[in-house]
């Protein structure tokens, strides 16, 4: 997981994520990403909005795969940031997280 802010745009943070789920792991599938349904994100222990959400496919060398890029408002358009929690849940109701620390 990446975040970062766009110079001269909205005080907001980007985050470009890969999203895996281990029961297509385990069915062997090409790309790893869940149909998800949640995501909740988190700076510095404070629920933020995702303002967009876009999917992106990405080559990875012999193919392709799902990932997402997310645009997230900033806690009170605070732009110093120290942690980054992105929380998400698929169609079956799995869990999954990931964190960044700037």
């Amino acid at each position: 997981m990446h975040a970062f802010q766009v110079l001269g745009g909205h005080p907001s943070l980007m985050v470009y994520f890969r999203p895996m789920s281990l029961e297509k792991f385990k069915q062997g599938a090409a790309d790893l990403c869940p149909d998800i349904q949640s995501i909740r994100v988190l700076v510095d222990a404070q629920e933020v909005s995702v303002l967009e959400q876009s999917k992106v496919r990405e080559f990875i060398g012999d193919r392709a795969l799902n990932a997402f890029l997310i645009q997230v408002a900033l806690p009170e358009q605070n732009a110093a940031w120290h942690r980054l929690d992105v929380e998400i849940r698929d169609g079956s109701g799995a869990f999954g997280a990931a964190t960044v620390f700037a």
